[in-house]
């Protein structure tokens, strides 16, 4: 290779996503809480970022067929009132992994509802970017891990 020559660089090729922008999301979770966490992740989504999760799904208005909450300040309106309500989260991240356009984290989540009551699972968060910012956050279960 010679001085002139330049490394070859694949301007179609999409932007990789920003794992360590999911880490320090976690983080702030992890010291700070839902609320800090969901701020941190807003800060680097686009305006119309979709939400599509277990908590979406139980919130979802009747006819809401995709069950799908959209847009930064929806999101954050939702934990909000979420928390507000008496529901604690507590989430812990196992691996991160960059697959594609996403950023696919494993780990599990605690559920506290105001009554004291509880759910425990093993999940799979996936944040999809699309142009450096991130389009869509959804979770799911893992199963069989």
């Amino acid at each position: 290779m010679d001085s002139r020559d330049e490394p070859a660089v694949d301007r179609a090729a999409p932007a990789r996503p920003k794992l360590s922008a999911i880490q320090k999301a976690w983080e702030l979770f992890d010291s700070s809480g839902l609320l800090a966490a969901t701020e941190e992740l807003m800060r680097i989504s686009h305006e119309d970022v979709e939400l599509r999760s277990y908590l979406a799904r139980a919130a979802a208005r009747p006819g809401d067929a995709d069950e799908v909450i959209r847009g930064r300040e929806e999101i954050m309106a939702f934990f909000r009132t979420t928390t507000e309500a008496g529901v604690s989260i507590k989430a812990r991240a196992r691996s991160f992994d960059v697959e594609g356009d996403s950023i696919v984290v494993r780990g599990s989540a605690r559920v506290v509802r105001p009554d004291g009551s509880f759910a425990e699972a093993k999940l799979r968060w996936a944040y999809r970017f699309r142009d450096g910012l991130i389009d869509e956050i959804s979770w799911q279960p893992r199963a069989g891990d």
